[in-house]
């Protein structure tokens, strides 16, 4: 019956997985569609961008220095180190699935950003290139998002919460340089989330498929502090959104636009903290391949 049991809890973890990765990757394509596609997204993300210029000369040197250190080999280096992570602890299947988790959604991005995705004029009489998702929050959330499949599991506790301050560091530096919209980063977040969910879960299936179940989907005071954290930030994105939908770019406030900024940089908060408290409770346990044994 134990066998069964834990037979049971592996397969309800995989289920859990699969659509957490589903979910995270439909927010994405949402995300994507609204604020870039339609008027009211356009407007929302605009009076976002405005909203972002009070008080940023602050933090502008900040900013500015932490993003220098993002950039193409930052990914690569990023990468190697995930993977070196997964083969010190003799799984070198995690440390494929890290790395291709971290590669996929930097290729991701790049190709939406860039190659799929368009940005109609719809409001500003001044057509501009689509920023969406944001490059530099991306390579941040997908190198945290490898370091969470490949540590134990009592220092991927430490990594989700440290690596969640970090992405939103990073996440709101290319928000005060006024790089990025609120939505370009919160995109961002989900792209590296879904890349991550689906490379937990992959992991998960390889293993119950070989016959080596792991544990169910794991609570803990970590995940259920950022998973409230994260569902906190969310629901004062909702209120600060409902204040400010029929809003004009014309008649909008000073007030209005920071409140329209602060909307967004609490999505931040609440979709990097939501997706890494799921991600932490769906990773699987690391243990040493056979080979390693």
């Amino acid at each position: 019956m134990g066998a069964m049991n834990e037979r049971r809890s592996a397969v309800g973890a995989v289920w859990v997985g699969a659509l957490a990765t589903i979910v995270a990757g439909a927010l994405a394509i949402a995300c994507a569609w609204f604020f870039v596609t339609t008027r009211r997204g356009q407007v929302l993300d605009e009076l976002a961008l405005r909203g972002s210029h009070i008080g940023a000369w602050r933090l502008d040197a900040q900013a500015a220095a932490l993003l220098q250190f993002v950039s193409v080999p930052t990914v690569a280096v990023g990468i190697v180190v995930v993977a070196l992570v997964g083969l010190v602890r003799g799984r070198w299947r995690d440390a494929l699935a890290a790395a291709v988790a971290v590669g996929g959604a930097n290729v991701t991005t790049q190709l939406v950003k860039n190659w799929l995705l368009s940005r109609p004029d719809l409001i500003s009489g001044d057509a501009a290139a689509n920023s969406l998702p944001s490059g530099h929050t991306t390579v941040a959330a997908s190198l945290v998002v490898g370091l969470v499949l490949v540590s134990g599991r009592y220092v991927r506790e430490a990594v989700a919460v440290l690596g969640a301050l970090a992405i939103i560091a990073f996440g709101y530096a290319t928000l005060v340089s006024q790089w990025h919209r609120p939505a370009d980063v919160v995109a961002a977040v989900l792209v590296a989330s879904t890349w991550g969910l689906g490379a937990a879960t992959a992991i998960r299936a390889a293993d119950l498929g070989r016959g080596e179940p792991d544990a169910g989907v794991r609570g803990g005071p970590v995940v259920t502090m950022l998973l409230l954290a994260g569902f906190a930030a969310l629901a004062t994105t909702g209120v600060l959104a409902a204040a400010v939908w029929g809003v004009g770019l014309t008649d909008a406030s000073r007030s209005q636009s920071f409140a329209a900024y602060a909307g967004g940089a609490a999505a931040l908060v609440g979709f990097t903290a939501s997706c890494l408290g799921l991600l932490t409770a769906v990773a699987p346990r690391v243990r040493r391949d056979p080979a390693h044994s």
